[in-house]
């Protein structure tokens, strides 16, 4: 046990807190249990953690709550009332809205994620290389620019399975 001459090292909890001693030392834990502290080398790392979820360089994946289902690989945005929704390019409200492209679905008040920067790839695009792609009617995506309400550039295709998403600021019709 400590004596008057030795100090005492509270900690929270044994997996916070570190503490660095000059020489080897004895600890009794709040059990009671005796515990022995060396100084010296590193001991050997500990095992991997978990797997991460997937994702590519450089992207922006997040999530918000659903207002109405969603759908795979569409543009989404913001309402008003903070949930997510496809973009309607007839709606100059949702012109500033967009949030990113939703990477799977999601039914009425489910979280959805979305991405707003790297790329994505869809086996079954089929999108001309180097074209832009723009948000098309209820959040689709096409490369067939807009002739009415507003028009945003969502990225450019790598190639006709990749997507490079680069959300710009939105054009309006006017």
């Amino acid at each position: 046990m400590a004596n008057e001459s030795t100090p005492i090292v509270t900690t929270e909890n044994e997996y916070t807190d570190v503490v660095q001693l000059s020489e080897a030392s004895s600890i009794v834990s709040a059990t009671g249990q005796e515990k022995y502290i060396f100084s010296g080398a590193s001991g050997p790392p500990g095992p991997p953690g978990e797997q991460g979820p997937p994702g590519s360089a450089g992207a922006l994946v997040d999530s918000g709550i659903t207002g109405e289902a969603i759908g795979g690989h569409r543009v989404i945005g913001y309402g008003t009332d903070g949930l997510m929704y496809y973009v309607d390019i007839e709606d100059e409200g949702m012109a500033d809205a967009v949030a990113g492209i939703s990477i799977g679905a999601a039914s009425l008040g489910a979280e959805v994620s979305f991405q707003s920067s790297g790329t994505i790839i869809e086996p079954s695009w089929n999108w001309a290389p180097q074209g832009a792609l723009f948000i098309g009617a209820a959040g689709t995506l096409t490369q067939t620019r807009p002739t009415s309400g507003f028009t945003v550039i969502v990225g450019y295709a790598v190639s006709a399975t990749k997507l490079s998403i680069s959300i710009k600021q939105a054009i309006l019709k006017g």
